[in-house]
């Protein structure tokens, strides 16, 4: 792929692609079985986080700084990961009915 040299802001010289585009601006590609992996981590590690919050609250009897922020932090990272299978599984639903709706037309 040709690149180019781009002047940017306080004379920094970037190679960007020929297309357009940034290079920090692209996607990561994540192997499929990681990609699909991925949410569920999420859910695992905050729903660890926030039980270890908890207990560790409850064993000690108030809640301190660092137990509320991890369970905050436990979460936030369950709601990603709930919300990240909802698209999905939302997607995947509408393709495949548009699929076969094109079939059979």
């Amino acid at each position: 792929m040709a690149t180019r040299a781009v002047t940017g802001i306080g004379g920094y010289t970037a190679a960007m692609p020929r297309e357009g585009g940034c290079l920090a601006m692209r996607r990561i590609w994540w192997p499929e079985p990681l990609y699909e992996a991925r949410p569920y981590g999420a859910l695992t590690v905050g729903l660890l986080a926030g039980a270890v919050a908890l207990a560790r609250a409850l064993a000690v009897g108030y809640w301190e700084d660092f137990d509320t922020l991890a369970f905050v932090a436990g979460c936030a990272v369950m709601i990603y990961g709930a919300v990240v299978l909802q698209m999905r599984y939302d997607y995947r639903r509408r393709s495949r009915w548009k699929r076969q709706k094109d079939r059979r037309s």
